[in-house]
């Protein structure tokens, strides 16, 4: 989760555009707006909202700035077990239109790029899923499944972090082959509905 995040941040805050606080009628309620199609990920905790400070950057066509909005579910536990998280990186782009049509353009590009396509009407989304190791017996497996979208002025990353049903005490699976494609794909499909289902509740909601 945090290399997706993280990755956000980074692009967003080099490609977005201007901020403008008089532009936001609402502040987004990336916690409100995501509980119900998250409901179903067994997340641990309660969910925590951040606002980070408007970053100003240059691009070709301009000066730009960028205001970023995080929300986060559950905690990543240190032995790199089961667990279960939702984070959310909202970034809202304003600005000149050469400038947002400049952004949008490359972040259109990144997404359609970055997995399945999944865009409704208004909305440019993708998915994208992996499986590795982790401390889960029997299967020893987790996933990352991951959404990227853009509407309007708005782009948003949601990541997943899941694990199928564990049994505490039970040995690992012996897999002399290593494949287990079939079962990664099964645990990856199971995180995507409610995946996508986030990041589009996110973006029905600014």
């Amino acid at each position: 989760m945090t290399r997706r995040l993280f990755g956000l941040m980074c692009v967003s805050a080099a490609a977005a555009a201007l901020w403008a606080p008089a532009a936001l009628a609402v502040r987004p309620q990336l916690c409100k707006w995501a509980a119900g199609s998250g409901a179903t990920l067994e997340l641990e905790g309660g969910c925590h909202e951040a606002h980070a400070r408007p970053k100003t950057h240059g691009t070709p066509l301009g000066t730009v700035t960028s205001s970023q909005y995080t929300a986060k579910w559950g905690v990543a536990t240190v032995d790199s077990g089961p667990h279960h998280l939702l984070g959310i990186s909202l970034v809202h782009l304003t600005g000149s239109s050469a400038a947002i049509a400049y952004v949008k353009k490359r972040a259109r590009l990144k997404i359609l790029a970055n997995g399945l396509v999944v865009a409704s009407k208004g909305v440019i989304a993708s998915w994208s899923h992996d499986t590795a190791s982790c401390k889960n017996p029997p299967t020893g497996d987790c996933t990352n499944s991951d959404f990227e979208g853009l509407k309007g002025t708005w782009e948003v990353i949601v990541n997943v972090v899941g694990a199928p049903p564990g049994s505490p005490g039970a040995a690992e699976e012996e897999n002399p082959t290593g494949e287990d494609d079939a079962q990664d794909l099964a645990q990856e499909e199971l995180l995507r509905g409610p995946t996508v289902g986030v990041g589009m509740a996110i973006l029905g909601g600014v």
